[in-house]
């Protein structure tokens, strides 16, 4: 359920149970211990959570990019053939 809070600048939370296998907990709190050793300040778990799905999706949206600008290149290569 999508609940609208009143917090400034910030788009509406979604909140839920999730179970994760505990290798996956560790890396978040690695993250976050990560974010915290070069900011001085620990971010909560939800923040670094939303940071490393933030980064991942950029991560698949440059490379959805590079795909495409490859797909183009083979294009217009077979075309000039």
């Amino acid at each position: 359920m999508r609940t609208a809070h009143p917090r400034r600048g910030r788009e509406p939370a979604v909140f839920r149970n999730l179970a994760l296998p505990v290798s996956v907990f560790d890396h978040i709190k690695d993250e976050q211990r990560r974010a915290e050793a070069e900011t001085g300040e620990r971010p909560s778990i939800n923040q670094t959570v939303a940071r490393i799905v933030r980064e991942h999706r950029q991560y698949s949206e440059a490379r959805e990019g590079r795909e495409h600008e490859q797909a183009e290149e083979h294009r217009r290569a077979a075309l000039l053939r």
